[in-house]
Order: structure tokens, then sequence, then C-alpha cells
């Protein structure tokens, strides 16, 4: 159990610290994961950046993630759940065209620019506040392969055991503090869970680069 984002950040920190893990990046999956972050590239003393992604919602239920897109349109899709709840080809195009431009805007408005994040041929720790089913995640780490980073640490306050393991296999180094059997809501795991707005991501990224 974490009390914040902040607290859960400031344990990774210590934990990558302790395990004598370095990067030349940190990069936060908004919003949520920005906030632990920011925590972690405090500790390390690297430099902080962030990765616009969103879940992709399933036709009947917004928030059950059927894949996740990057703002530049790299796309996971969990195609055995895709297929379970109806989601055909069509839908999908069509959610991918509908997240496209919220993307292209949060990264904008974010990162002040268009260019994604300079990861190539870096050592790169992705972060996250928690993963439930995976698929943010998991179209970040497909972005980051694409990118050619020279290593990819994920770090994650919390993931369900099952999801750790497939997160795990597809990175370096993979630091994750809790790994529950089921994970019914990332927000279970904190004491404090507010959302995150976009403008405390602005704050804490500008802050950061003073």
């Amino acid at each position: 159990m974490f009390t914040s984002r902040v607290d859960a950040g400031k344990k990774l920190g210590e934990e990558l610290k302790l395990q004598n893990i370095r990067a030349d990046l940190v990069l936060g999956i908004p919003r949520g994961g920005v906030v632990v972050a920011y925590e972690i590239a405090r500790e390390l003393k690297c430099v902080l950046d962030v990765l616009v992604v969103k879940k992709l919602g399933s036709p009947s239920n917004p928030e059950l993630a059927i894949g996740a897109l990057t703002f530049d349109d790299v796309t996971y899709i969990d195609e055995n759940l895709s297929r379970g709840v109806g989601a055909d080809a069509d839908y999908i195009r069509g959610e991918i065209v509908r997240r496209h431009h919220e993307l292209v805007k949060r990264n904008q408005l974010l990162r002040h620019s268009p260019l994604p994040p300079d990861v190539g041929h870096k050592s790169v720790i992705l972060v996250d506040d928690g993963v439930a089913t995976g698929a943010t995640v998991l179209a970040a780490l497909m972005w980051l392969v694409q990118k050619k980073t020279r290593t990819t640490i994920l770090a994650l306050p919390v993931a369900a055991v099952d999801t750790a393991y497939e997160l795990c296999k597809r990175v370096a180094t993979c630091v994750i503090l809790e790994k529950p059997n089921t994970l019914n809501s990332v927000g279970s795991f904190y004491k404090e869970f507010e959302q995150v707005e976009e403008e405390e991501v602005k704050m804490l990224l500008e802050r950061y680069h003073k």
C-alpha cells in the first residue's frame, strides 16, 4: 500500500538506486505516471520526459482497454479481448482516429513540441502509477522498441502478478514493488488516488526543467 503517487515514486527511486540501476532518461506515462516518474528522476538525477499514450476503450465500456495508442500512432491491440467484446476492425479504426487528435493535442500541451521524446540509443526507465490490464504499458514498450533504445527498464509501484510476468519478459530490467495475484483497481493500492489533471503534469515538468 502506498500513501500517494509521490510516496510510490520515492519508494521506486530508492529501490532503483539500491539495485544500482542508472538511466539517461525517466519516461512517465501521463497523467498519474508522471507524478511517480518525477520522484524517480529526482532520486536518480536524470532527465524527465513524458510519453503520451491512451487506452482504446471497448464498444460497451470505454473504461475496458482493448488496446492502447501512442500520440504518433504506435498501436497495441488485445486481439482476444477485442473479439470477445465485439470490437471489429471498423470499430478499432474509428477508435484510433478519435483518440489520435486528442493525443497529438495532449503531447503538444505537455511537451511544447510535436516531436517524440529523444530515446534512441539511450537507457530509459518507463514509469506508470500501476498496471491493471497492461495495454498502455505494452503500447509504450512497442514504441520504445521502434525508437531503438539501448536499454529499457520498467518501473511500476504495482501490477498483477500475471501481467507483471508478461511485461517483464519484454524489458531488460523490471522493478515492480507490489505484485498481487489479482488487481481490479490500481487505486486500491493507494490511500490517496485522486485524478491527476494535465495542469499538474505541466507544472511538474516545468518545475523539473527549471
